[in-house]
């Protein structure tokens, strides 16, 4: 399986729209992000490079390991960051996302926590690898994204009747 590891960084009126924009410059801005957790399945290949898969897939489900940082303090930097490492021959292996306001302070951050993360596993790994993104605030917020994708799923088919409508509830 390939995973993708993409970046982006925006601007907006709102956090959440520079979030949104975030997503937009990272490729993955039109999905239902679905987090996941850490671990790297077996025969995985990691590829750290900008994917553009707005136009495709509109609302399907995208599962990722995503760090986000964001911020509307003017001068304040922001950095979110992914590290990862995978187990030498085989493939699999761990991610970690952190954030902050200081690139060295992040990789630092996801140094230890892989470093920690390998001590229990009995696998040879490789070398610890990252990608780390940041942003500062110019007088509107402005938000961060570094997102491992994994896949991405559509809905199943509505089995509803046509006539069936959804149910309502009594405010």
């Amino acid at each position: 399986m390939k995973i993708f590891v993409t970046h982006g960084k925006g601007e907006g009126a709102t956090k959440l729209a520079a979030f949104d924009a975030a997503l937009w410059d990272a490729g993955i801005a039109n999905y239902n992000i679905i987090k996941l957790s850490s671990v790297i399945p077996d025969n995985s290949e990691v590829l750290a490079r900008k994917i553009d898969w707005n136009g495709k897939e509109h609302g399907y489900k995208l599962y990722c390991v995503l760090s986000k940082a964001s911020t509307d303090v003017i001068g304040r930097k922001v950095c979110a960051g992914l590290g990862w490492a995978s187990a030498n021959g085989i493939g699999r292996g761990v991610f970690v996302e952190h954030h902050g306001s200081d690139e060295e302070e992040v990789k630092k951050q996801i140094e230890a926590s892989i470093a920690s993360l390998i001590r229990y596993r009995d696998d040879e790994f490789g070398r610890m690898n990252f990608k780390i993104e940041s942003a500062e605030c110019r007088g509107v917020p402005v938000c961060t994204v570094v997102a491992a994708v994994y896949a991405t799923e559509g809905w199943p088919e509505s089995t509803r009747e046509e006539t069936e409508e959804l149910p309502t509830f009594a405010s």
